[in-house]
C-alpha cells in the first residue's frame, strides 16, 4: 500500500511539473539528465531558466493537492481533470480533524512528505483552517506538534527547522475564496474574518524571486539564496507590510541583478554586502524568538548610545 501511494505521489508531482514548468520537454530533460533525485531536477530547472528549486515547487504542490482551486492562485491548482477519481487532488482524505479547543497533536513527516490537519468550528467567515506541515529532507523523518486555541485560531508549532516548514489554507462553510497562508512560524494567529491577513495567493512563497542574491552567488540552488528565500517565505510573505516590501523588491531589483550578473567584481561586493543579511536570516530561521529579542536589544542599545551622545554634545555646548 505504501509503495502504491508513493507511485501515486510521484505521478502527481511529475504531472504538476509538466503543467507548470515547461511541459513534456522538461520531463524528458529530467529523465535524460545524469543527475538523480532532487539535485537532478534542480539542475534541469535551472538550465531551462526557471529560478526555482524542487523545494519551492514542493511547497505549492502540497497545497495544490489539498486545494486544487485556481481561485486561490494558479500555483494551487492542476489543469488536469480528476473528475470521477476518489481521493484525488481537491478531494483528498484529511487524516486528522480538530473541532474542540484547546487542542494539541503530533505527527511524523515522511521524506519529502506533507501532512494535513483540519481545524473546524473556528467562527467567522473563514471558520476552517487546514494546517499543512511539510518535510524537505530526502533522509530524515522528523516529527512536529501543534497546540491550538480559539481567539481567531492561535496556532503554536514545534519541530520547524531549515527542512521542516508549514503552510495553511483558510476556508469557510459559506464558500469564501480560499486563502493560502504561505509560511507559518512557531507562533501564529490566524484571522478568521474576511479581511484577515497572512495569506499569500500567487504572491506567496511560490518560487524564486531572489534576483540579486541569485546573480551574486551564480545559482538559485546556492545555500545562501535558499536561506534568503526561506526567510522571505516565513517572515515577510505572512503579513501585509512584508508583502509590500517583497513586491517593491520584485519591481526594482531585476535591472540591478542584470548589471551584477555581468561583472565579477560586483558579484563579490554584493556577496559581501549580503553576508550580514544571510547570517541574520539563518539565525532567525533556527530560533525566531531569540533572534527577535537580540535584534530588539541591539536596537535599544544603539538608541541609548545615540541619546547619551546627544546629551554629551549638549554638555559640551
Amino acid at each position: 500500500a505504501d509503495d502504491l501511494a508513493n507511485y501515486g505521489a510521484t505521478y502527481l508531482f511529475i504531472l504538476y511539473l509538466n503543467e507548470k514548468y515547461g511541459g513534456a520537454s522538461t520531463i524528458k530533460a529530467i529523465v535524460a539528465h545524469q543527475g538523480t533525485g532532487v539535485s537532478g531536477i534542480n539542475a534541469v530547472l535551472f538550465a531551462r531558466g526557471y529560478a526555482v528549486t524542487v523545494n519551492d515547487i514542493f511547497k505549492n504542490w502540497a497545497v495544490a493537492n489539498y486545494l486544487n482551486n485556481s481561485a486561490a492562485g494558479s500555483a494551487y491548482a492542476y489543469t488536469a481533470s480528476f473528475s470521477g477519481i476518489s481521493n484525488a487532488p481537491g478531494n483528498i482524505t484529511v487524516p486528522s480533524t480538530v473541532s474542540a479547543y484547546p487542542a494539541s497533536g503530533t505527527g511524523t513527516l515522511n521524506e519529502y512528505g506533507a501532512d494535513y490537519v483540519k481545524f473546524t468550528n473556528l467562527g467567522g467567515t473563514y471558520n476552517i483552517f487546514v494546517l499543512i506541515p511539510f518535510n524537505l529532507s530526502e533522509s530524515a523523518t522528523p516529527s512536529y506538534s501543534y497546540t491550538a486555541r480559539l481567539g481567531s485560531l492561535i496556532l503554536d508549532l514545534t519541530g520547524l527547522s531549515s527542512t521542516v516548514g508549514a503552510r495553511g489554507v483558510k476556508e469557510g462553510t459559506s464558500s469564501p475564496t480560499p486563502s493560502v497562508v504561505t509560511s507559518l512560524s512557531s507562533s501564529n494567529t490566524i484571522s478568521t474574518d474576511s479581511g484577515g491577513g497572512g495569506s499569500g495567493g500567487d504572491g506567496g512563497g511560490g518560487g524564486g524571486g531572489c534576483f540579486i542574491a541569485t546573480s551574486a552567488y551564480g545559482s538559485p540552488l546556492e545555500e545562501e539564496v535558499s536561506v534568503l528565500r526561506e526567510f522571505r517565505d516565513r517572515f515577510l510573505l505572512t503579513h501585509g507590510p512584508g508583502r509590500l516590501l517583497v513586491r517593491a523588491y520584485y519591481t526594482l531589483s531585476p535591472p540591478l541583478a542584470e548589471v551584477i550578473s555581468r561583472h565579477e567584481s560586483l558579484k563579490s561586493l554584493t556577496r559581501a554586502a549580503l553576508y550580514p543579511a544571510v547570517g541574520f536570516s539563518r539565525m532567525a530561521l533556527r530560533d525566531p524568538v531569540q533572534t527577535g529579542l537580540g535584534g530588539a536589544g541591539l536596537f535599544l542599545l544603539v538608541g541609548l548610545l545615540l541619546v547619551r551622545r546627544k546629551e554629551r554634545n549638549k554638555g559640551l555646548g
